[in-house]
């Protein structure tokens, strides 16, 4: 795998995620974006970690979905219908079965967002 599930030792600790970010889940205007104003970390009040953005360790599908879209765009396949035809081919199952274009932008969105895929 490209993308193992690194650690990085902070303060003896292994973490793999920001336990230290702000909860967007409760926005002062209802928005969970992990870019709105409610989820700006003051620098002085919040440790410089890795993985500053990161507010869980990857799953497995999630590590290996990187992995085969790193690979892909290695290759140039940059493309929505020629992603989807490869990861169908042999990239991870999505969970509901065959990729679409749909489901795979939906899975992005939701990836952006800061929520499981």
């Amino acid at each position: 795998m490209l993308i193992k599930r690194l650690t990085h030792f902070y303060e003896g600790d292994a973490m793999e995620f920001n336990p230290y970010l702000a909860d967007v889940s409760a926005g002062a205007d209802g928005d969970t974006n992990k870019g709105g104003p409610d989820a700006v970390e003051h620098p002085a009040r919040t440790p410089n970690i890795p993985w500053q953005t990161r507010p869980a360790a990857l799953t497995d599908f999630e590590a290996t979905l990187a992995d085969t879209l790193m690979a892909m765009f290695r290759e140039g396949v940059e493309e929505l219908p020629a992603i989807v035809a490869k990861l169908n081919a042999n990239g991870p199952r999505h969970p509901e079965g065959s990729w679409t274009e749909a489901n795979y932008q939906s899975v992005m969105q939701r990836l952006a967002q800061g929520q499981a895929a």
